[in-house]
């Protein structure tokens, strides 16, 4: 870890989530994605997207920062159903 006993979660752990799926992608991983840890705006669902995540999933931000998720969770539904037909939201 960091120096510290136990694991690190939250947006310490962004950086490394975008680094592992782009390298997942590069391996050619063609399997749907979720990404999760460090989810807490629409600038983390953006760049895990452009990363290659299908999906995000989201946790402390609704613990910590709950006013946030409904707009996180729009702009997910969002870009990730862009360019696919019938895509259910709340599948995405």
């Amino acid at each position: 870890g960091f120096g510290d006993d136990g694991g690190i979660s939250g947006p310490l752990c962004l950086h490394y989530t975008v680094v592992t799926i782009r390298a997942a992608r590069q391996l050619g991983v063609k399997l749907p994605i979720i990404a999760g840890n460090g989810v807490q705006s629409i600038g983390a669902v953006k760049l895990l997207k452009d990363a290659g995540a299908s999906a995000v999933e989201l946790a402390t931000v609704a613990i910590l920062r709950p006013w946030r998720v409904r707009r996180i969770v729009e702009y997910a539904n969002q870009i990730f159903s862009e360019g696919k037909t019938n895509a259910n939201p709340a599948t995405v």
